[in-house]
């Protein structure tokens, strides 16, 4: 079995995570970043607001096939 070489190992980590910050700070990846969680947040609102009409819709169903009282 072959020896690990934790040096070159730690090296390439050291690497990956300067990569990773270097992307992680670039200007058009934090522009998309906030572009993408406003709209997530949007499609929260969206999808809240069809669940309310849906329930809202399915209550005013229910009334359409009762009979007429009195």
């Amino acid at each position: 079995m072959g020896r690990l070489n934790t040096a070159l190992l730690i090296m390439q980590a050291t690497d990956m995570a300067d990569r990773t910050d270097f992307v992680r700070k670039d200007p058009a990846v934090v522009k998309a970043a906030k572009e993408a969680c406003t709209d997530i947040a949007q499609a929260g609102r969206s999808t809240h607001a069809l669940f309310r009409e849906t329930r809202s819709a399915w209550e005013r169903s229910d009334t359409r096939y009762r009979p007429a009282q009195g």
